[in-house]
């Protein structure tokens, strides 16, 4: 994408002021990055999430089957480094102004800074439980809970317990 727009890395990395070296790492795979610093990326590029998770052909509607939908790798790098959780992107209609994601937290997973970005996240407790910290604010959600918040807050949600925990995330 940063290609056929253009882009050098050096471009892409005044924009977001990401290194070329971990820029040239996401874009060969070497790294999966997380789901704040990939919005990050799709601002830089004047793109959509979805336009960075998977092809999208200009449709003006989306439907992604169960047996259709395509995680991303929880791990930071191929070293297995994980980020304690793992994604699959449900839909995303070009241009469109949010994208909901399937994301499974992992209990044990080691504690990662909070992340900051543009725009808001709603998410819903599919099962189990989950430790939300936003700013200096913290609170345990449970099965059926939701929360909206500023994505420009610091936040880091993590597994609330010894059991992997589900919930329905739309960022926009």
């Amino acid at each position: 994408l940063r290609e056929k727009r253009g882009q050098t890395l050096g471009d892409l990395a005044e924009k977001t002021g990401f290194s070329t070296a971990l820029l040239s790492q996401m874009e060969n795979q070497v790294i999966s990055p997380p789901l704040g610093a990939m919005i990050h990326l799709a601002r830089a590029l004047e793109c959509s999430l979805g336009e960075l998770v998977h092809d999208l052909s200009g449709e003006a509607f989306a439907i992604v089957r169960a047996d259709e939908r395509r995680p991303a790798s929880r791990f930071a790098s191929t070293s297995g480094v994980s980020y304690g959780y793992a994604y699959e992107s449900l839909a995303e209609v070009g241009g469109g102004p949010f994208t909901p994601f399937l994301v499974t937290l992992e209990p044990g997973a080691a504690p990662r800074p909070p992340s900051t970005h543009d725009g808001q996240e709603f998410i819903y407790v599919l099962s189990g439980k989950v430790r939300v910290s936003l700013g200096g604010f913290t609170d345990l959600l449970k099965k059926g809970d939701s929360m909206a918040y500023r994505s420009s807050v610091p936040h880091r949600l993590a597994c609330g317990d010894d059991k992997p925990a589900v919930i329905l995330a739309v960022l926009g």
